[in-house]
């Protein structure tokens, strides 16, 4: 398929099947209304579309059905950001400045008029939301086709994403999403955009919420892709149709998933995820860590190491339960012995703070902690090292930013970081920001997000020299938060560019009962770790 643009604006069709749409799709709306390079020239509504249709009941799906409402009922009032939650936009869109042709049709039975009024519109792109009738008719009438995507049934719940259930206790069974394409001339679409997102075993409902607030995003950046004559043309990423219909798990299937997620709700009552850091000599071998291991109310991790004047500090994150949040502190490790001094707090902050990324230049050391609960990646500096640090620059604001790490190369600084919208995963896109300065303006990187991926997108450590290739440490949170540590080859890094290929993972294996390691970082003399170990809940 070849993608169309003209100079100019984009412009767009949208079809809907009422004006009372979920969140996540009032926000693509209003996002293309609001956008300076497109124009939406027509909303169409199908007035075939009865609203709550009573329908047939289905008992071979009963327990699926049945369990995606009641985990949606209990688990919608734990966010903030409710994607699925109805508003009604016809005011909106009647309303808008930009004029929008509205047009009540019946999905795939045109008139010839209706054709011809479509056509007038010279419409750019036609996105369809709700896949139950797919307007393949009207495929031709936009030069780019309809796009839409194969996992939306229009947000009446999402009964219709059973692979999301199935992801969420199968290692083999990834939890990807795309945005696909199709046009008059292929019986087949076309992928557009792919991602690869993280899971929860918690509950159905927090995945979906996720995910489609993570979708929101897409059609924005592939329009704008569009816009600038960058859409890719795709010759080999074809799928059928018909996998827009979604294979629901009967009650057997069902039963041994909830059985799973049931077992999975008792470990939690009676176990907890406790991480914790690990250090060892750079030439000794994989087995001869030591641990550090936190107090019963607390967790160790994100650990940075750097050695300054002969002596050799640990900065990391320690979380206290009862505080709900984090901070920095550091520790003192003694090279004679490998003995540790007691943690000292250096940075808290009323909110959340973690990963303390350190870097050296012009003899100071300077510190970038993630602060994405503030909306800001902050830079600070030290005063009197290791204790005492000061903000010189909040380096971005109004953004949800994690995980922030620099490099210097190619006369440029280089800051990879997890950016991610409301009620979305901090896990899954990977985005990179350049700028002259460290403490000057940072533009963001044209290929935004340059890695959409949960196996490999967030940073875990410092990006290091390694044989003259730089390798970028990431998390694989594919299947569970922070299971493991992959190496990146960075093979291209430009400001237009951006590509890395995967050489090494650390697996949780280096230590017996260890469920997760997602930082690693070292200098001349030690490796550091952390890693995630269950312990069991104290009666009080």
């Amino acid at each position: 398929m070849k993608f169309i643009q003209e100079k100019g604006f984009t412009k767009v069709g949208i079809i809907l099947n009422s004006f009372e749409v979920p969140k996540w799709i009032e926000k693509i709306i209003t996002d293309i209304i609001q956008a300076d390079f497109l124009e939406l020239k027509s909303v169409i509504v199908n007035s075939n579309h009865i609203p709550n249709k009573i329908q047939k009941i289905n008992y071979k799906h009963f327990l699926y059905n049945q369990y995606c409402k009641s985990d949606y009922k209990y688990y919608s009032t734990k966010v903030k950001k409710n994607a699925f939650e109805k508003i009604d936009i016809e005011s909106s869109v009647s309303k808008s400045i930009k004029k929008i042709n509205i047009m009540r049709l019946k999905i795939n039975r045109f008139s010839q008029l209706e054709v011809e009024t479509l056509k007038k519109e010279k419409l750019d792109v036609i996105i369809q939301f709700g896949v139950k009738d797919i307007a393949q008719n009207l495929a031709g009438i936009s030069k780019n086709g309809i796009w839409y995507f194969p996992h939306d049934n229009f947000g009446e719940g999402y009964t219709t994403a059973p692979k999301f259930l199935r992801a969420m206790f199968n290692k083999n069974d990834p939890f990807e999403i795309t945005l696909n394409s199709f046009s008059e001339d292929y019986k087949n679409n076309n992928v557009i955009y792919k991602t690869q997102s993280s899971v929860t075993r918690d509950s159905l409902f927090f995945n979906a919420n996720a995910v489609y607030w993570k979708t929101s995003e897409f059609v924005l950046r592939k329009l704008r892709d569009l816009n600038e004559g960058k859409m890719e043309s795709f010759k080999n990423n074809e799928v059928p149709i018909k996998e827009t219909n979604p294979n629901y798990p009967n009650n057997f299937e069902t039963m041994n998933l909830l059985k799973n997620l049931v077992l999975e709700k008792i470990k939690s009552r009676i176990f907890y995820d406790q991480w914790f850091l690990a250090f060892k000599h750079i030439n000794d071998i994989k087995e001869n860590y030591t641990i550090i291991k936190p107090p019963a109310d607390r967790f160790y991790a994100d650990p940075f190491i750097i050695k300054k004047d002969h002596r050799t500090y640990i900065f990391f994150e320690e979380y206290i339960y009862r505080k709900g949040k984090g901070d920095i502190s550091v520790l003192e490790i003694d090279t004679e012995t490998n003995h540790i001094s007691n943690p000292v707090t250096v940075l808290d902050k009323p909110y959340h703070l973690s990963y303390p990324f350190l870097y050296e230049w012009e003899d100071n050391i300077y510190m970038i902690p993630e602060t994405s609960e503030n909306r800001t990646i902050e830079l600070y500096k030290a005063t009197k090292f290791p204790y005492e640090w000061e903000l010189v620059k909040v380096l971005l604001n109004d953004i949800r930013a994690v995980d922030a790490t620099i490099i210097y190369y190619n006369n440029k600084y280089w800051m990879f970081s997890n950016v991610y919208n409301d009620g979305a995963s901090p896990l899954d896109e990977l985005h990179i920001f350049y700028s002259e300065d460290l403490f000057g303006e940072w533009e963001p990187h044209q290929m935004n997000p340059v890695i959409s991926n949960a196996s490999s997108a967030r940073p875990a450590g410092k990006v290091f020299l390694d044989n003259g290739k730089f390798i970028r440490p990431s998390q694989n949170c594919s299947f569970s938060y922070g299971y493991s540590v992959k190496f990146n080859e960075i093979v291209e890094l430009t400001e237009e560019a951006y590509s890395e290929k995967v050489i090494s993972e650390m697996k949780p294996g280096w230590l017996k009962d260890n469920k997760g390691t997602h930082t690693y970082n070292f200098n001349e003399d030690y490796e550091v770790i952390d890693g995630r170990i269950s312990e069991r809940r104290r009666i009080r």
